[in-house]
């Protein structure tokens, strides 16, 4: 029975791995140059990077500066 239960353990630990190895995430490739700048007041909102307004959703998103990244490039890239 414990046999049974490790083998067992073990094939849902590789089906797990073998699900996550095929999860990849991708880099948004989303023009955003195609979008107004930001307006004054969230002029400031990108640290290392260019504001962008989304007017769709009304929110700023930010084109980051070469070596930076993150929500408001506030993250140094390794790539």
């Amino acid at each position: 029975m414990k046999n049974n239960y490790i083998n067992t353990c073990v094939v849902y630990l590789m089906a797990t791995f073998l699900l996550i190895s095929l999860i990849s995430i991708k880099k948004c490739t989303a023009d955003l140059s195609a979008h107004p700048l930001c307006p004054d007041n969230l002029k400031d909102y990108c640290i290392h990077g260019e504001c962008h307004f989304l007017e769709d959703v009304q929110e700023p998103a930010c084109l980051c500066e070469t070596g930076y990244r993150g929500k408001r490039c506030h993250e140094l890239s390794m790539d």
